[in-house]
């Protein structure tokens, strides 16, 4: 985003975040400190018992990620990189369609990519993850408020020891 603005390629006339409208919009800002972002990271942790949310990008990769348990490094990993790659999306969404998702439709789009993407990791890191993958799975209910097993992405709605 910095960079956007040096090259004078932003297209918004405002320094102001365009997701929560409350500060000026920098990466870490808008992918860790952002109202709409804390909201995003403190469902993930809530759900997988995990502090709150990383404070920076520097921490996301640092700190914050040292602190997950190995087993689930991997996990995290992918979920952290879906978690912040449609926060970006989001972001573009607002300023070149005018279009502005809730943050529970966000989080549907997060856990949709993350189950998509985990699909094509290898089965032996699948295998490792059944009970995150159940309570991510379990977590859309949640968030929609009915029953969504048959909106999952058909290639995500499976996994090896699953019935």
């Amino acid at each position: 985003m910095e960079n956007l603005a040096r090259r004078r390629c932003n297209f918004v006339s405002s320094t102001t975040c365009v997701m929560c409208h409350s500060d000026v919009e920098s990466t870490d800002h808008l992918l860790t400190q952002c109202l709409v972002a804390s909201h995003v990271w403190n469902f993930f942790g809530q759900l997988f018992e995990v502090r709150s949310g990383p404070s920076s990008m520097r921490d996301l990769w640092g700190n914050w990620r040292n602190n997950i348990k190995r087993p689930l490094s991997f996990f995290w990993d992918l979920l952290a990189r879906a978690i912040t790659w449609n926060i970006w999306i989001e972001r573009n969404a607002r300023i070149f369609s005018s279009s502005c998702a809730s943050i529970a439709s966000l989080i549907v789009k997060i856990i949709h990519m993350f189950l998509i993407w985990l699909n094509a990791a290898p089965d032996s890191k699948r295998a490792k993850l059944e009970e995150p993958i159940k309570k991510i799975k379990r977590s859309l209910e949640f968030v929609t408020g009915r029953d969504v097993g048959h909106h999952v992405p058909p290639e995500a709605s499976s996994y090896p020891g699953e019935v």
